[in-house]
């Protein structure tokens, strides 16, 4: 390469280097920056100050004036009407009309109906119909659910208000009560076990149902007798009360049940007993057609006779004989129940010496 003007080579060299230098300087210092190599001051490029570090005067970082009140940070549109922090926005993170999650104004789910339909319909039918209905009372539920729209654009939230109606259209129960278990040719009283103005106890009607029929007399304050009948085996009789819808109260009824008990029963002990040999009784007593709470009990005659000396456990039925032997004693057993003493007989047994 041929160089003119310069008459030093080591002289041009350094020229060179110098100019690439300087070039390569202005280059990356200044080429890049908007003013060129032209340095100025921005004073809203601060991290501390009351504006911000973004060069946005209208909110910062740093300051009470944040980067998220007028926009969201959600959004695109920044109009500040759909923000997820804001308490006064009126949008919502979820849904781009109708309500919000947050705000105060709107509502988690729709901006139409209610949580559960979009019909304004209730939860559990469509019908409005009942949902426990019986033969003698039937409850009519109506459910409804009005939604209100307020404030707010768009629209802000549900107001949801549910109305539960149980009207009652069948005879209300009333208490019953009676004289207790009956014998038979026993009497027995039904009577309301509740207090009644006097037009309707009077209004009271008692029937029977089932078998073993009996006459009934009202006594005209809610109350009615009969005769037990008499039966071979314990029978239930069951009965009902009615009071009609013009006593003053309104329509009642109720129920009963009365047992009319018996027991029939066979004792036969064996012909001797040893002393000092204790004897379980139960297995020679047989009941039968007795209620299944019953209860039987054992006893011998009083005086015994001369030199004779037992003992009867109840609780476990047995006869122990102690002294005595060539007398002979008399057991009886009784069998009882709610309505008193049903059955009794008896039966004689020898006692002998122990081998």
């Amino acid at each position: 390469m041929k160089v003119n003007g310069f008459g030093n080579r080591e002289l041009f060299v350094r020229v060179v280097a110098g100019l690439f230098a300087f070039a390569l300087c202005v280059f990356i210092g200044c080429g890049n920056q908007p003013n060129g190599c032209t340095v100025t001051v921005d004073p809203n490029s601060n991290d501390n100050a009351a504006v911000n570090d973004n060069g946005d005067v209208v909110g910062n970082d740093n300051s009470t004036t944040n980067d998220n009140t007028v926009g969201n940070d959600n959004t695109t549109d920044g109009t500040g009407n759909e923000n997820d922090n804001a308490p006064s926005g009126n949008g919502n993170d979820n849904v781009d009309v109708g309500g919000n999650d947050n705000g105060s104004t709107g509502n988690d789910n729709t901006s139409t109906g209610n949580d559960n339909g979009a019909d304004n319909t209730n939860d559990n039918t469509t019908d409005n119909q009942n949902d426990n209905q019986t033969n003698s009372n039937s409850n009519v539920n109506t459910n409804s659910n009005t939604n209100t729209n307020s404030g707010g654009t768009p629209p802000g939230g549900n107001t949801n208000t549910n109305t539960n109606t149980n009207t009652n259209t069948g005879p209300q129960t009333v208490a019953t009560k009676s004289s207790g278990a009956a014998q038979p040719t026993g009497m027995v009283t039904l009577s309301l076990d509740q207090d009644l103005p006097n037009d309707c106890e009077a209004a009271a009607v008692w029937t029977q149902t089932g078998t073993a029929t009996v006459a009934l007399t009202h006594l005209g304050d809610g109350r009615a007798t009969f005769t037990a009948p008499i039966v071979t085996t314990t029978t239930t009789l069951n009965f009902s009360v009615n009071i009609p819808a013009t006593c003053s109260t309104g329509a009642k009824t109720g129920t009963l049940a009365v047992q009319v008990q018996v027991a029939n029963l066979t004792f036969n002990l064996p012909a001797t007993i040893e002393e000092d040999a204790p004897l379980e009784m139960l297995p020679f007593t047989a009941v039968g057609g007795a209620p299944a709470d019953f209860l039987t009990l054992y006893f011998s005659d009083d005086p015994l006779p001369a030199g004779v000396d037992l003992d009867i456990n109840q609780f476990n039925s047995t006869l122990t004989v102690n002294s005595g032997s060539g007398n002979t004693i008399r057991i009886t057993v009784q069998i009882f129940s709610a309505a008193g003493m049903l059955a009794e007989a008896s039966d004689t047994i020898n006692i002998v010496a122990a081998p």
